[in-house]
């Protein structure tokens, strides 16, 4: 056996064990902060009346407009995992199992080299500490990645001309259900997620005429048709009802004339030194988002966090959150994946083996990116570096499967992420290490003098300066029977407890 097939296999082991470990440590230890406390856990609380939710905390008007208009399949996922196990900490699963199994599926069926997959995407900071949290931005990318997964098979298996009626089916399926659970898990993701649809549509549309089977069209078209309306539900249902597809939001659309009221503004924070480019200001920020350029312009510190909050605080500029995917690795990245694609496409060595509608895909996908609004806040893209580093594994291991040079690119990100778990400044191995009951993690003693005081008046207000911690004191998590509002804006319904 050659060094290289040995070092490859000891490199997959590994790869195996980092991944048992992200859902360990996503169990033992998760991340849990800001949003999760103001509104994720609320929701799925409310949504499955857990611990007697509505006799024991209320939420703001403001966020309860939120829990009406926003989509919340993944708080119904965290519910269930909640209900399972008894447990909060059972819902950063939803995060570590799905990235877990997209790796699993995109060795196995979308045939990417696994070890440069693993090491390549949790070498992304951002994406490290997301897999480690109970926020749902990685598992809405990771719903997304799963469709344009299945987008690449179905290609191919259309390319085939008389693909295996089973394995095609299951494909649709996969398909349908990926774009469902996307574009119902944030409200921009129904764009995305059509783009994926209506790319593949125009693909296969020019190969139509090579398909002598009217039902293999058929069935793709109204999968696409039916995968389309689907990840717009929230959308859909907010129209019908409030008249406005991202209700609660408030925004506006000049160049349709036209205004969609909400009681919640529309979240704008732009670092402000392209703002006279007009719309082409939003690629440009992108990419230097990606890139960290933005960091030195603004005199941003360079700590890696689950929300970049340090971009809040720039020492030049505008404050905008920025950042986040380490540049150097999304820069070699793209290096490595461009010159394969050049090999694939340009050379006798690629040429005829290997399909680029994948990268075609990525790259159409990346345009669309770019222009989306706050496309610089890169916690709310994480699928876009997981489909470069798909990308660059599936080229591997088409080019160079079994080979010296494939072994070398797996190494360098080893390297990599060693050096962004050990050397990068932000969340700390010894942090994510650390094991909390779910009484530390909650981090509100049970004798805490906001509790004795709703017990013993029935019920109290906290106030925006408890923001966003109110629902720690609920008896949903402490037990007992009194009532806590949430009084994130104003108190209404019970007097604000002063200390």
């Amino acid at each position: 056996m050659k060094i290289s097939n040995i070092i490859s296999k000891i490199f997959s082991l590994l790869s195996i064990f980092l991944m048992l470990s992200v859902i360990a440590i996503s169990f033992f230890r998760p991340f849990m902060p800001w949003d999760s406390w103001a509104y994720h856990f609320p929701f799925s609380a409310q949504l499955f009346q857990i611990n007697d939710y509505f006799q024991s905390f209320s939420l703001d008007q403001i966020l309860q407009d939120r829990y009406e208009g926003f989509p919340r399949i993944a708080e119904f996922l965290q519910g269930v995992l909640w209900l399972l196990t008894g447990s909060i900490s059972s819902m950063a699963l939803i995060n570590s199992i799905p990235l877990v199994f997209f790796i699993y599926c995109a060795t196995r069926y979308g045939h990417a080299n696994f070890p440069i997959l693993v090491f390549g995407i949790l070498a992304i900071p951002l994406i490290a500490v997301h897999a480690l949290s109970t926020y749902i931005d990685l598992f809405m990318s990771v719903a997304l990645s799963f469709q344009f997964l299945a987008a690449v098979i179905l290609h191919k298996l259309f390319e085939n001309k008389s693909p295996e009626k089973k394995r095609f089916n299951k494909w649709l399926i996969i398909y349908t259900l990926a774009a469902a659970v996307s574009g119902n898990t944030k409200m921009w993701a129904p764009i995305i997620s059509s783009a994926i649809s209506i790319i593949l549509f125009a693909s296969i549309a020019k190969k139509s005429k090579n398909i002598s089977s009217f039902n293999i069209l058929l069935r793709i078209h109204v999968t696409l048709i039916i995968s389309v309306i689907l990840c717009c539900g929230s959308l859909i249902k907010n129209t019908i009802t409030y008249k406005n597809p991202v209700y609660p939001i408030s925004i506006s659309v000049p160049i349709l004339n036209l205004s969609l009221n909400g009681p919640e503004t529309e979240y704008k924070n732009y670092p402000g030194y392209a703002d006279s480019y007009g719309v082409l200001s939003r690629p440009i920020y992108f990419l230097l988002s990606i890139t960290e350029w933005d960091w030195s312009i603004r005199g941003v510190e360079p700590l890696y966090t689950l929300e970049t909050g340090p971009g809040d605080r720039p020492k030049r500029y505008s404050p905008a959150r920025t950042g986040g995917w380490w540049g150097l690795t999304i820069l070699i990245s793209i290096f490595l994946t461009s010159g394969m694609w050049l090999i694939a496409t340009f050379t006798k060595f690629g040429h005829g083996r290997i399909s680029t509608f994948p990268l075609k895909l990525f790259c159409l996908l990346t345009l669309l990116t770019s222009f989306m609004p706050q496309s610089h806040e890169l916690r709310y893209f994480l699928y876009w570096p997981i489909l470069l580093i798909f990308n660059l594994a599936y080229l591997t291991k088409y080019l160079y499967s079994n080979r010296l040079i494939s072994v070398l690119i797996t190494s360098l990100y080893i390297s990599m992420f060693l050096y962004s778990l050990f050397i990068l400044r932000g969340e700390t191995l010894k942090s994510l290490l650390t094991y909390k009951t779910q009484s530390e993690l909650i981090g509100v003693p049970q004798t805490a003098e906001e509790i004795v005081a709703a017990k013993k008046l029935g019920g109290i207000c906290l106030g925006s300066s408890y923001n966003p911690n109110q629902f720690k004191y609920s008896s949903v998590l402490q037990g007992g029977i009194y009532f806590i509002e949430q009084g994130w804006i104003q108190c209404v319904k019970y007097p604000e407890f002063k200390k």
